[in-house]
């Protein structure tokens, strides 16, 4: 499924609303077989409807068909994966895909790293980094509204998963498909594979996109 400035990461959970008729066709598919399918953001400097080269991989959790033929579902984010060639035909786009490994070549730094960007987030979360108040997106889109009770609840189950939370990737994830607001700087995280680059690029995004200073 390729979808303008929607990108998928591992365990985030993404609402999504099936109408066309190519993504019933997908759905019903997914369905009937492995319950899974990839979300690709579109590629922006081409005018053709062209996937980024790393997608996610999800597996839908919930889905709730309606009498007109759409669907409300939730996909879970399961992994990252590189679309290679076109694969058989399909009346929706249909990928070859693998698997995008996460790369760790340093397990102390990843580890600090992942403290730098713990303790970022929980500063934005309770407001006490940056000089504007951080607001917690409902999807990974840039166009997505937000009101200020879904902000507050949004704002606390993120704290409450990071209290717990020590694996660096999964932190990793969690933080930046839930406070990264651009769709560019979130592809680009979703596609570096050394676990060590992915959280330093992230806490240099969290920096500049809130305004820290004291970083």
């Amino acid at each position: 499924m390729i979808l303008e400035d929607v990108v998928l990461f591992p365990q985030m959970m993404l609402p999504l609303f099936i109408f066309e008729p190519r993504y019933r066709d997908m759905l019903k598919e997914s369905l009937d077989g492995s319950r899974m399918f990839c979300v690709a953001r579109r590629r922006v400097e081409v005018d053709e409807e062209c996937p980024e080269r790393v997608a996610g991989l999800g597996l839908v959790r919930v889905a709730l068909d309606h009498d007109n033929g759409t669907s409300h579902l939730v996909l879970q984010g399961i992994s990252r994966v590189i679309l290679r060639s076109r694969g058989q035909y399909r009346t929706f786009p249909n990928y070859e895909i693998r698997p995008l490994e996460t790369k760790i070549e340093n397990d102390e730094r990843v580890h600090a790293l992942s403290l730098r960007v713990k303790q970022i987030a929980e500063n934005l979360l309770n407001g006490t980094s940056g000089e504007q108040e951080c607001l917690v997106p409902l999807m990974t889109s840039d166009k997505a509204q937000n009101n200020g009770h879904s902000e507050d609840a949004g704002r606390a189950r993120i704290l409450e998963y990071l209290k717990y939370m020590e694996d660096p990737e999964q932190i990793g994830d969690l933080v930046a498909s839930s406070l990264v607001r651009h769709s560019d700087l979130k592809q680009q995280l979703l596609a570096v594979s050394s676990l060590e680059e992915r959280l330093d690029f992230l806490a240099k995004c969290l920096i500049e996109e809130n305004n820290i200073t004291n970083e």
